[in-house]
């Protein structure tokens, strides 16, 4: 009973440590990481840890892509009073969105236009991006 207490401990501890890692991602991270969904490359026979690397980024582009929007949404959906501006970053009325593409070419599309906000924490200016894209009408 105890060590299977135990293992429920730490597979809940790794868990929790494990999805919470993308909020300290850097912006430059990010884009590398959605990158591979504008391409299409077929790794040679033989060539799987290239194969593997890809659906890693692919894996963590769309991971984060899903907890943002999702976060934001229904923040914006949720939300009853009308928004300061200063909020506004934190809200996206994502309704008219109609696959995650166009959310990834929004985040790379921003991180082009300010390639100083490279090394800064991605889920800012993701959020800075997509609110300004799609504002919560609220």
């Amino acid at each position: 009973m105890r060590k299977k207490v135990t293992m429920f401990f730490l597979f809940f501890l790794l868990k929790n440590s494990y999805s919470n890692d993308y909020y300290d991602y850097p912006l430059s991270f990010l884009v590398d990481a959605c990158q591979v969904t504008n391409t299409r490359t077929q790794p040679e026979p033989g060539k799987e840890a290239e194969m593997q690397e890809g659906r890693n980024k692919y894996r963590i582009c769309m991971n984060f892509i899903m907890a943002l929007s999702t976060t934001l949404n229904s923040r914006c959906m949720a939300r009853k009073e009308k928004l300061e501006p200063e909020e506004a970053m934190t809200y996206a009325d994502l309704s008219d969105v109609h696959s995650t593409k166009e959310l990834i070419n929004e985040i790379i599309s921003y991180h082009n236009q300010n390639l100083h906000f490279e090394n800064q924490i991605a889920w800012i200016h993701a959020s800075k991006a997509i609110s300004q894209k799609w504002p919560c009408k609220r």
